[in-house]
């Protein structure tokens, strides 16, 4: 009876020990993904995996999901799996003259207010292609509403350009309310149409570049996408350390293209 009690008392155990570092390694998944997610999305991941460890046949699905996410995740990081998604998102053209330089939104860190790395290498991009002479005019986005509690990117990107040109700032026009590209292509449509615009310069993140330029084309813009670079890994993805900062980028590509294609974005 005692034997069968701590055989009882084993097994347990060990399923508690498989729900929680299944639940530890999914929602850490989750995190490294959406870098947005809500605090308690991870708990709720934790408390779901433990439940499920405790019942035979669930116990099982967590156990083949877990290995399945541990295993593409290793494939990712270990192996040189990423780099043909990396060259597939990329397709940088080189800079052509334009009617207007378009710099996409990027992130934002809410509390400084300062612009995000790939944020900043956009706007520092085409301010540079401005400063060549490749277009008069630049648009920024505007995001009021996008992020809770959270200046509009447009306040972060105008501080920064004034920071960089402070004498000689170039004309902008800006995008209001953009929430992702497509509000951002059709309003650059609209700005078109008002202003006679035919040739638009995009500046972007490449591995961005793929969805940025469909986007604008679907809409019949005559659009050339020129990528900044990527301040946040290698994008020849040779080292771990770079396939794992690369990962949450291109996966969130990866499900935009997705996204996009089955709303008929594209």
């Amino acid at each position: 009876m005692f034997s069968t009690r701590t055989a009882n008392t084993q097994h347990w155990t060990q399923h508690v020990i498989l729900g929680l570092l299944s639940g530890l390694l999914l929602g850490s998944v989750v995190v490294l993904i959406y870098s947005q997610t809500k605090w308690y999305l991870p708990l709720i991941i934790m408390v779901l995996s433990l439940a499920m460890s405790l019942n035979g046949l669930t116990r099982r699905v967590l156990s083949i999901l877990t290995l399945v996410v541990g295993f593409i995740l290793a494939l990712c990081v270990f192996t040189p799996a990423l780099q043909p998604v990396q060259r597939f998102l990329d397709v940088t053209q080189l800079p052509s003259r334009a009617d207007v330089i378009v710099i996409l939104g990027g992130g934002l860190h809410c509390g400084s207010t300062d612009l995000e790395s790939s944020s900043l290498a956009r706007t520092t991009k085409g301010l540079e292609l401005w400063k060549a002479g490749y277009a008069p005019i630049i648009t920024i986005s505007d995001t009021t509403g996008l992020w809770e509690n959270c200046v509009s990117l447009e306040q972060s990107t105008r501080q920064e350009i004034s920071y960089l040109e402070p004498k000689n700032a170039p004309e902008i026009v800006v995008l209001p309310k953009v929430q992702n590209t497509r509000m951002e292509a059709e309003a650059v449509e609209r700005e078109a149409k008002k202003r006679g615009w035919k040739n638009i310069l995009i500046v972007t993140a490449p591995a961005h570049s793929r969805r940025a330029r469909a986007t604008f084309s679907q809409l019949k813009l005559q659009a050339f996408v020129v990528s900044a670079t990527e301040p946040r890994y290698d994008t020849d993805l040779h080292l771990p350390h770079d396939r794992l900062e690369a990962l949450p980028t291109l996966a969130r590509e990866i499900a935009g293209l997705l996204k996009y294609t089955l709303l008929g974005w594209f």
